[in-house]
């Protein structure tokens, strides 16, 4: 979207960087939940439980067909680059192209403290389909390459937005960069729902929970040695 006013309301209520909760997410909600990624992965919620939360998620709006979505233009994979590691291996001359044209990647962005969001629109569903399509991208920046001999015609790197709510406001989930959990604000019917829900590692929140690792109360980091 060149269009950022849909966030207005996120810019006004997300409170200060590093302060907690309160830092990821507006504070008017009634109950929070946390997340926890698998394997303590950071900045990304796997495919399989981002699709698993959107299930729980689409019940407790009235706009899930309208949706907002955050993505944070500092992954390496937006503005492209002047080489490419290819499956797996070392970089190679091939030019990687940006992600996003003209417009959007010169365009306004949700700026939030210390972090600076491209805003996307679409329903619920949309959230497990952003990604970076890696075979486009070296494909407009490198003009009849044969992306098959690189394995790249079929690539799709799935990307887990960094906030997303509903156009109702009614729910708002975040994926900070820099951590190991996914946040949720909501009802209090939705929190107990996700606590309780089998496919996730889930506990209640509070907005002036710490979110470091030091906060986690369930796998706890080893004392300093």
């Amino acid at each position: 979207m060149t269009d950022v006013s849909a966030a207005d309301w996120m810019v006004e209520e997300v409170g200060e960087f590093g302060s907690g909760v309160k830092g990821l997410l507006p504070s008017r909600f009634e109950a929070y939940a946390r997340i926890l990624h698998p394997g303590g992965e950071e900045g990304e919620l796997a495919p399989a439980l981002l699709s698993a939360l959107c299930e729980v998620l689409a019940p407790y709006t009235s706009t899930a067909d309208h949706c907002w979505f955050c993505l944070w233009e500092g992954w390496g994979w937006i503005p492209g680059s002047p080489s490419v590691a290819l499956l797996g291996g070392p970089a190679t001359d091939l030019m990687l192209g940006p992600a996003f044209p003209p417009e959007i990647m010169n365009g306004p962005r949700v700026r939030l403290p210390a972090r600076d969001y491209i805003l996307f629109e679409g329903p619920l569903d949309a959230a497990t389909e952003m990604d970076g399509r890696l075979g486009d991208q070296v494909a407009a920046a490198n003009p009849g390459i044969d992306l098959a001999a690189h394995g790249l015609a079929d690539e799709f790197t799935p990307q887990s937005p960094n906030l997303f709510w509903p156009e109702d406001q009614a729910w708002c989930v975040a994926t900070e960069i820099d951590l190991d959990s996914t946040y949720v604000g909501g009802s209090q019917a939705l929190a107990e729902s996700i606590v309780r829900d089998g496919r996730f590692e889930a506990l209640a929140a509070q907005l002036d929970d710490r979110i470091d690792r030091a906060g986690d109360e369930i796998n706890p980091s080893p004392p300093d040695q």
